[in-house]
């Protein structure tokens, strides 16, 4: 479905650019530009390059969180739930040092949510869905009107995913 009123193929393209968009605007913000000149900002005396990278990334996700706090059905836990994916999302510039993983599961999260799924992606329902998946249950639990990411159901996800990533990084660097 689109309301594009374009063919599916072309609609979802489209689509696809607008997250692409969404995706590298929103890294190159909240974890690229941010990420670095904070850390670089509060290293000093008191703090280490370690404390000051770890305090950047929780003031940076902060931030991101609160960006989306303006969105359409936006709620307290919803902006929770965005800090937390915002520390998630560092994860791989903490790691690699390279904003491109962290870009890329930005926009995949967004495509697949939004376009794949039909859910609302941080409270706006996208123009055009593969699927209309009807959701019930509570909203503390779905999200309700702003999407899963205002959900407990993401929390646990990122949390499951967060616990992933740290024991796979165990794993491979022992």
């Amino acid at each position: 479905m689109s309301s594009y009123q374009l063919p599916i193929g072309l609609a979802v393209l489209l689509s696809l650019l607008g997250w692409v968009a969404d995706g590298v605007n929103e890294e190159l913000v909240f974890r690229g530009y941010q990420l670095k000149n904070l850390a670089e900002g509060l290293m000093g005396k008191r703090l280490g390059a370690r404390a000051a990278l770890r305090l950047a990334v929780v003031m940076s996700s902060t931030f991101f969180g609160l960006a989306h706090l303006a969105n359409n059905k936006a709620t307290a836990f919803s902006t929770i739930n965005i800090i937390v994916g915002g520390l998630l999302l560092s994860l791989p510039v903490l790691l690699t040092g390279e904003l491109a993983i962290s870009i890329g599961l930005h926009i995949t999260w967004n495509l697949f949510e939004g376009t794949v799924y039909g859910f609302p992606v941080s409270g706006t329902l996208p123009k055009t869905r593969l699927l209309t998946i009807q959701q019930s249950g509570p909203e503390l639990w779905t999200g309700g009107a702003f999407g899963p990411e205002g959900g407990l159901i993401c929390t646990v996800w990122m949390l499951v995913v967060g616990a992933l990533i740290g024991a796979w990084v165990r794993f491979r660097h022992r």
